[in-house]
């Protein structure tokens, strides 16, 4: 399902069409997804002051998508429920580097802010792979502080190269077919062969 653009998106869910959006989509186990929140929190609180907008969600379907809180340039969610309509109206996204996350915003053409979860392997091989194809910066968890995220977000939004990255991405997973390659393969095998 095609969605309207950015600029549309934004005004339906009430964001500042001015103000770059700073998408964050918590997930994990409890204990994990508490400690992100606190420490992410703690930085990003104070970017909102350099003219950026916040959507952090706290990774809680029980409670769908009511508002835990909204003040002037942020907005908490317990559940991000229509994330691809979040995606859209996003300029950036802070994450953890689970693939499908990474995959989404390859597909939706957003920089990424991709902080792995300590000893998990595979995020920090995903974020590392983002990095080198400069579509995302990486920071440590025990690097977490409002300067560093500052300049993590600064680079992600007005480096030209991000950008250019971005888009180069987005064109290529804009030409993918998964869902023709998975009919093929199983009229393949279904063909024995």
């Amino acid at each position: 399902e095609e969605l309207p653009d950015k600029e549309e998106v934004k005004e339906k869910l009430g964001l500042d069409l001015d103000k770059p959006m700073v998408l964050v989509p918590v997930a994990g186990t409890e204990t994990d997804r508490n400690f992100f929140i606190k420490a992410i929190f703690r930085a990003l609180r104070k970017v909102i002051s350099d003219g950026y907008q916040v959507v952090l969600g706290l990774g809680r379907p029980d409670y769908k998508e009511r508002v835990f809180m909204e003040k002037k340039g942020l907005r908490v969610l317990y559940w991000i429920n229509d994330f691809p309509t979040y995606l859209k109206a996003s300029d950036v996204v802070v994450l953890r580097g689970g693939h499908t996350s990474i995959m989404y915003c390859m597909a939706y053409g957003k920089p990424m802010l991709i902080v792995p979860t300590p000893g998990h392997t595979e995020q920090m091989l995903n974020a590392l792979r983002a990095k080198r194809l400069r579509i995302a910066e990486v920071l440590l968890q025990n690097e977490l502080c409002v300067e560093k995220v500052r300049k993590a977000l600064r680079s992600l939004l007005e480096d030209d190269e991000y950008g250019k990255s971005v888009r180069e991405v987005e064109t290529v997973a804009s030409r993918l077919d998964g869902v023709g390659e998975v009919v093929k393969a199983i009229l393949k095998l279904s063909k024995g062969g």
